[in-house]
């Protein structure tokens, strides 16, 4: 494991509950696991964190002269993308020569940020199935990850350990005094939390690739948890 691996996974993780209670309900974190879908439109209405969706574009001409990245954004609309779209400039400058390589069919992943649609990936052709996400729940003594198919809802795989955080006490309370009005000992425990869930997200990685792939993720847990994970002091709780 080098440590820029171990800087994603902690940047993803940290990210991964911002602003969820706002946003999101549990229906669009948890998919239906009896639902299956039977073509890419019924697909694209399972509402979640994250999309992925095959578009065919059209090829340029002199007559259609419109920009890759306004091609992308109208035929997202047409799939029924209605929210506002962003792609940052680390996806603009893979346009080129991906669209033409593809022969300007593609699949372009999208990621909720708790204001709009952030484009995050482009693949060449139909992957649109390929589409993965993590659920985790962040118990006080176990935590576990689920690897789910985002399309049908399907468990692919699941792993567990145990909480790092029960080095400062096997009850909640411990920990909480435990880094009452301390920054530092707050973001010992921050860490410990994050690192129980990679623990869990690297043993899913040996048994499930795809579990790299995942673009989204969705963390659980009682109040104490979220504070913790998000580094915020969880005094106020007790």
């Amino acid at each position: 494991m080098t440590n820029r691996r171990n800087t994603i996974q902690k940047d993803l993780v940290k990210n991964a509950v911002y602003e969820m209670k706002r946003h999101v309900t549990a229906n669009d974190l948890l998919f239906l696991q009896n639902k299956k879908c039977t073509n890419c439109r019924e697909m694209n209405t399972m509402r979640g964190l994250s999309r992925k969706l095959y578009l065919d574009l059209s090829v340029p001409t002199e007559e259609d002269q419109r920009s890759d990245q306004q091609r992308i954004l109208e035929a997202l609309s047409a799939e029924g993308v209605k929210e506002e779209v962003h792609i940052p400039v680390r996806m603009l400058r893979q346009l080129y020569p991906l669209l033409d390589r593809a022969g300007w069919k593609i699949t372009v992943s999208l990621s909720w940020n708790g204001e709009k649609w952030e484009l995050v990936d482009i693949e060449s052709g139909d992957t649109a199935r390929q589409h993965y996400g993590l659920a985790v729940d962040l118990g006080s003594t176990t935590v576990v990850v689920r690897l789910l198919d985002c399309n049908s809802g399907e468990i692919l795989g699941e792993e567990s350990c145990f909480n790092k955080q029960i080095q400062w006490g096997t009850d909640i309370l411990s920990r909480i005094f435990f880094c009452k009005d301390d920054r530092k000992k707050l973001e010992e425990i921050r860490l410990a939390t994050v690192e129980s869930i990679i623990e869990c997200m690297d043993k899913l990685d040996v048994k499930h690739p795809v579990s790299r792939k995942c673009l989204s993720m969705v963390v659980a847990g009682n109040t104490t948890m979220i504070h913790f994970l998000l580094g915020i002091d969880a005094f106020c709780v007790f």
